[in-house]
């Protein structure tokens, strides 16, 4: 076991055992007690969307996580450098961020501060419009987008999130877990454009592309930083990246003048980290903590949109 700090708080975690070249999520076991993905969904039906995002740290945090999403998959990715045509290789999870088994999970939407939280925790980061453009070139399935019309559901609930994955899932089949999966949700995306735009902070949502290549929702900053709905989804891309002479951060690439158009299409940018400054205290006997009733950010007016 080991120790990482997440939000100021020492959190244990197992180092999983790997094969050479596999890279895996640093999360601890699944417990035996943990909620089942349709469990869960009845467990945080009817929570405020503090205590939702609570319950889905918690979980996180503690080794719910099913065991398709915990080995992460190779994407390549190109650029021009100095004149050429260079590549290297990143690793992503292979879906989007759920709660549950293999048997029975459930895909979660989340907020942006969330979104950022999860990801420090997994020594990650969220993708850029890039990298969710590469990924969906390079998807083992390439779903078809399913949308909720604003006009007949409520699709900022969670009563809508489990209706989307359901749908997900009818679509899916038997095709099997574990394989590189885009058409199914928005992505929460880190860009040049999230220091530039006047309060409130906003969430960027990039994505859901159809199988033809096309994404339903161009790059979008028009919501708060706590808005979602079920098309959101968390996708995580490991920190850890091999270049020439060693390793870089995804940061650092971003950032760097010469090798930002391997990950990037909008130039170099250090903008790659949502600010979180009402983290969520973790509690990994997953019980509901960290957030007083009537505490918390506020829940700032959800727009009712698929398109945004």
């Amino acid at each position: 076991m080991h120790y990482k700090e997440i939000a100021g708080i020492a959190v244990m975690a197992a180092l999983p055992v790997l094969a050479p070249g596999q890279v895996q999520l640093d999360l601890p076991e699944r417990p035996a007690d943990a909620p089942e993905g349709s469990e869960f969904f009845e467990e945080i039906r009817e929570l405020s969307r503090e205590e939702r995002e609570q319950r889905v740290l918690n979980e996180i945090a503690r080794g719910n996580v099913p065991e398709f999403l915990r080995e992460l998959v190779p994407v390549t990715v190109e650029g021009e450098i100095s004149g050429e045509t260079e590549s290297m290789t990143i690793h992503v999870t292979p879906d989007y961020m759920a709660i549950g088994s293999d048997e029975d999970f459930f895909r979660m939407p989340m907020s942006a501060p969330l979104a950022q939280q999860v990801a420090d925790l997994l020594d990650s980061s969220l993708p850029t419009r890039k990298i969710v453009n590469d990924i969906h070139e390079q998807a083992d399935m390439q779903f078809s987008p399913q949308p909720f019309s604003p006009e007949d559901y409520e699709i900022d609930t969670v009563e809508v999130f489990r209706l989307s994955h359901q749908a997900i899932e009818a679509q899916r089949g038997e095709r099997p877990l574990g394989e590189l999966v885009s058409g199914i949700k928005k992505d929460i995306v880190v860009t040049a454009e999230l220091p530039n735009r006047p309060p409130p902070r906003r969430v960027a949502i990039y994505g859901w592309h159809w199988p033809a290549g096309e994404p339903i929702q161009p790059l979008s900053l028009v919501h708060h930083e706590y808005y979602m709905d079920y098309s959101h989804g968390v996708r995580l891309v490991w920190n850890s990246i091999d270049v020439e002479g060693g390793k870089m951060t995804m940061r650092e690439i971003l950032a760097d003048p010469v090798l930002h158009p391997l990950l990037s299409d909008e130039g170099p940018f250090d903008s790659s980290v949502y600010p979180v400054e009402e983290p969520y205290l973790l509690d990994t006997a997953g019980e509901p903590g960290g957030v007083e009733e009537g505490e918390g950010p506020e829940r700032q007016g959800q727009a009712r949109h698929s398109v945004h």
